[in-house]
């Protein structure tokens, strides 16, 4: 059991104060790297006792990406055992260790073998051929290693699905490596939008800003795509470069332009029908799947029957409507008692609405600012023409009530 993964920063700044040391000793200049706990890789980690069994000593041995984490389970009942984020390490840190690491059409992204190696030129690389299989397997999956630097034992593995790995001892040691700035390897740090929820509610940024970051963040839990979460972070990445302001895409944009705080009382009938605009649409099946992904700070709840009594028009004697919030409040998802997504093209009336003061943050503020506004204007325009003929007609309401239009 003396190969288990490192799992523990500790024991991984350990290991390197103790290269350090040796490296000193020998004269060779030596910078400590940036270690951290990387959520895109993960391992089995074991208690490392004598009780431990040969299955999950095995299991201890390998690194899994997040797909693979999916397929572990509990090896056998009483499993003293857990899936656990693997160390990695930032790219710009290596430089001291792997200065030719770093691609320099690419400077400050870890890019894969493609584009580090040579193989007419450069000799001093080899295949690793995984055949412990402790890095994550993958069918036509190609591990190149080259020495890092000077330093015996070792060692930068890529592969040409930009993977990209670290080993100081002689492949006994595994750290994942990610980039400085835009990541070539996923990571769940970088989609984190409490930034942004901040910034949102301190009206520094427009409402539609954060809707496309939490649309990014959506996305990027619901795909299993290392490529495409690389691709949705690096979007992020862009954004936030431009100080939320510029998507490339027209509807974010024309979004962001139109409204570019968020909007205070007395909201006017144009602000009430944008929010339409503002909120999240998700069929069912993708949102069970990203419910059951997202960390327990963005996930969604459902509503009571009573906080979801606006939403029951349609409702069917199969059953009632279901309601979602989103875990910041701004977003909501109604579904049909048959989880058929209920919007502007199916219910308009009973539909999710986006909330411009979740009550949650504010619940008087969300009644006058989410709720009356519903009362006068419902969902749409539409709706509101249609409620206000019929009202007309049955003579039940007297006129004005709606206010101008």
């Amino acid at each position: 059991m003396n190969q288990n993964v490192t799992t523990d920063l500790q024991s991984a700044k350990s290991l390197f104060t103790s290269l350090q040391i040796a490296k000193a000793v020998n004269g060779q200049k030596f910078t400590m790297p940036e270690l951290s706990l990387n959520s895109s890789m993960f391992s089995w980690k074991t208690e490392d006792d004598e009780k431990v069994c040969h299955t999950c000593e095995q299991k201890g041995q390998t690194i899994y990406t997040m797909t693979g984490v999916a397929t572990l389970q509990p090896a056998h009942p009483n499993c003293r055992c857990e899936v656990v984020p693997l160390v990695g390490i930032r790219a710009n840190t290596l430089t001291s260790i792997a200065p030719n690491y770093l691609s320099q059409k690419n400077s400050g992204i870890a890019v894969g073998f493609r584009d580090t190696i040579n193989t007419t030129k450069d000799k001093n690389w080899f295949i690793y051929d995984n055949a412990e299989k402790r890095l994550p397997c993958e069918t036509n999956r190609t591990w190149i290693a080259q020495p890092a630097g000077t330093y015996d034992g070792w060692f930068t593995l890529t592969t040409s699905d930009i993977l990209s790995f670290l080993t100081p001892d002689n492949f006994k040691s595994f750290f994942a490596i990610t980039g400085d700035g835009k990541d070539t390897t996923f990571d769940e740090s970088i989609m984190n939008p409490q930034k942004e929820l901040e910034l949102l509610q301190n009206g520094e940024i427009a409402p539609m800003a954060y809707t496309y970051v939490m649309r990014l963040v959506y996305d990027w839990y619901l795909t299993d795509v290392i490529e495409d979460k690389i691709a949705i972070q690096n979007a992020l990445v862009d954004f936030r470069a431009t100080g939320y302001t510029k998507t490339g895409i027209d509807f974010y944009d024309e979004g962001i332009a139109a409204m570019p705080k968020m909007p205070t009382e007395p909201i006017t009938q144009e602000e009430h029908y944008f929010r339409n605009k503002l909120n999240i649409e998700l069929e069912w099946k993708k949102f069970e799947k990203l419910n059951e992904r997202l960390p327990e700070e963005l996930q969604w709840s459902q509503m009571s029957e009573d906080k979801s009594i606006y939403h029951q028009n349609t409702a069917s004697a199969s059953g009632k409507n279901k309601k979602f919030v989103s875990g910041c409040g701004y977003f909501e998802l109604v579904f049909s008692y048959d989880n058929q997504l209920l919007n502007a093209e199916t219910a308009s009336i009973d539909m999710g609405t986006y909330n411009y003061c979740p009550s949650g943050v504010d619940a008087t503020g969300h009644f006058t600012m989410d709720m009356v506004t519903y009362y006068i204007w419902k969902n749409t325009l539409e709706d509101f023409i249609e409620d206000r003929l019929i009202s007309t007609r049955s003579h039940d309401i007297p006129g004005g009530l709606y206010g101008e239009y």
